[in-house]
């Protein structure tokens, strides 16, 4: 049986109630990217090892950009996520200790949320308020959604509102549900749909390809 690459268990056996079953357009839309390609780097020597392998990461901390195919988010001076189809090419296996690089081993839940309603419910379940800050300088934030440890950036300012969540695998069925139920609640449409990295972060063109299986 063949599936789109970034079908994770999370949206294996879900809910029917959370298909799109209503004719009105959905405000918010969910879709789990847990399968796409993703490693850590940290370490003092991180940013030039990249530089040296033609990748640009962003030029200060608690920032994101994307460099080709790749999305780069620098959660400090000297630690870096990364996530796109040119991860898997990169020889961390061939790091010494000579590059005072260390790869991380990343497991995440990764959610991509869209929609009008995106906002509201950023605004019901997030611990800081994401419009004190300015966009142009594309912050990545360590903060809580719902109670839970996440890494949330998010596009705002095009006509489709778009975000990107990380967290830990262990909690992230529960946080999925969570934004839904915070959605339904006031009365919008929320529903959950298959991946489809053409439009995963429309407004920055990350990941502008056609979609891809796997048997």
């Amino acid at each position: 049986m063949k599936k789109p690459v970034g079908v994770s268990a999370l949206m294996v056996g879900h809910d029917p109630a959370m298909a799109a079953d209503r004719a009105d357009p959905p405000s918010l839309e969910i879709s789990d990217h847990s399968l796409l390609a993703r490693t850590g780097l940290k370490g003092r020597g991180a940013y030039d090892w990249l530089e040296r392998r033609g990748i640009t990461p962003p030029p200060s901390p608690n920032s994101w950009c994307v460099d080709g195919q790749t999305l780069i988010v620098r959660l400090g001076p000297h630690e870096f996520l990364l996530e796109g189809l040119s991860v898997p090419c990169l020889d961390t296996a061939g790091i010494g200790p000579e590059d005072f690089v260390y790869p991380v081993v990343r497991q995440d839940t990764a959610l991509a949320l869209r929609g009008p309603g995106l906002l509201a419910v950023i605004a019901q379940t997030c611990a800081l308020d994401v419009r004190a800050f300015d966009p142009q300088d594309r912050p990545a934030w360590l903060t809580l959604m719902a109670e839970i440890p996440v890494l949330l950036i998010a596009d705002l300012r095009g006509p489709v509102p778009c975000a990107l969540v990380w967290t830990c695998r262990s909690h992230g069925a529960y946080l999925c549900e969570t934004l839904l139920t915070a959605c339904r609640a006031s009365g919008r449409h929320a529903i959950v749909r298959p991946p489809d990295h053409r439009d995963r972060f429309p407004q920055s063109s990350y990941l502008a390809h056609p979609q891809r299986e796997t048997s």
